[in-house]
């Protein structure tokens, strides 16, 4: 039974994150900015060499921001996104997407990773 699915997005790339409107059902995971100080994580007080922005939240939220926001910079070749999506289950992990959200993934033209894990875990 599955029990939690969650989407995350890795951009990166040539952008400005500090301009983005961030919708309130989306969560910011992390954002910085070409040439800032980078507050958290493992380059914690490197410059940044590109700007980044790491959002979490329901999958088809996700995807539409994606798409309204960057696709034209992923067409350019200006960013680079990482889709993910984690499962969280109990006794058995068997989920789908549906065909609106597999095209919207197609489209996007962007890699996408599955990560299960259980609820023991």
């Amino acid at each position: 039974m599955i029990k939690n699915i969650l989407c995350s997005a890795s951009i990166s790339g040539d952008f400005c994150a500090s301009t983005i409107m961030i919708p309130s059902q989306l969560k910011i995971i992390f954002s910085s900015n070409k040439g800032e100080v980078i507050n958290k994580g493992k380059f914690l007080g490197q410059i940044a060499l590109e700007s980044r922005l790491i959002i979490s939240g329901e999958l088809d939220r996700v995807l539409d921001f994606t798409n309204a926001n960057f696709s034209h910079l992923i067409e350019d070749g200006k960013v680079n996104i990482i889709l993910t999506i984690t499962v969280k289950w109990h006794t058995q992990c068997n989920f789908e997407l549906n065909h609106e959200q597999l095209k919207k993934i197609a489209d996007l033209k962007i890699a996408c990773g599955i990560s299960c894990y259980s609820e023991e875990e």
